[in-house]
């Protein structure tokens, strides 16, 4: 998919994508990050990726350009890093006298 590369270590990256750095930038919430460049090295339903990462390799602000120039940027904020979560919240509640159907 377009984001795919969100999750792709290093290696993929460089094996999929001619990278460029544009630059040192801060993103709208102020965070230092590296601005790069991604060009798909085959046909994908894009042109270009933008990606704005920060120190610790998050990405904070992306921006993909699609074929016909149209532009869909994404900017993350409130990032929680290695927060704890409670298990709990994972545990369905299922109301007494509830039915359970196939789908």
């Amino acid at each position: 998919g377009a984001l795919s590369f969100i999750t792709m270590s290093r290696e993929q990256l460089r094996a999929n994508f001619d990278v460029a750095y544009l630059g040192q930038e801060q993103t709208k919430g102020g965070v230092e990050t590296w601005h790069l460049q991604l060009t798909p090295k085959t046909p994908q339903s894009y042109k270009v990726a933008e990606m704005w990462v920060d120190s610790d390799g998050m990405p904070r602000q992306i921006k993909v350009t699609e074929k016909n120039n149209d532009t869909n940027a994404f900017l993350l904020t409130k990032i929680k890093k290695n927060e704890r979560v409670d298990a709990s919240i994972f545990k369905l509640k299922i109301p007494k006298g509830a039915v359970m159907q196939k789908v």
